[in-house]
């Protein structure tokens, strides 16, 4: 799980597979702002210049892999 102060958003990798992304809004308030639908995700990196999300992958299609995503933050 990675907080990223920059634009106030946390990025969680679900044991499902999925990546859920999160805002901090004022104070407590949190609200989901989608989940990035993965087979496995494996760990979770935020650049902090770019704000790209990078994900690690162990299965695609049923079957092993070791594969890299990148997502482009939207603002």
């Amino acid at each position: 799980m990675l907080f990223r102060s920059g634009l106030r958003r946390l990025y969680a990798a679900c044991i499902s597979g999925a990546i859920a992304v999160i805002q901090q809004g004022d104070g407590d308030r949190y609200t989901a702002l989608e989940e990035l639908r993965l087979e496995s995700v494996h760990t979770v990196a935020v650049d902090p210049t770019t704000h790209r999300v990078y994900a690690t992958l162990e299965r695609e299609g049923g079957k092993p892999v070791a594969k890299l995503v990148v997502f482009e933050p939207a603002n």
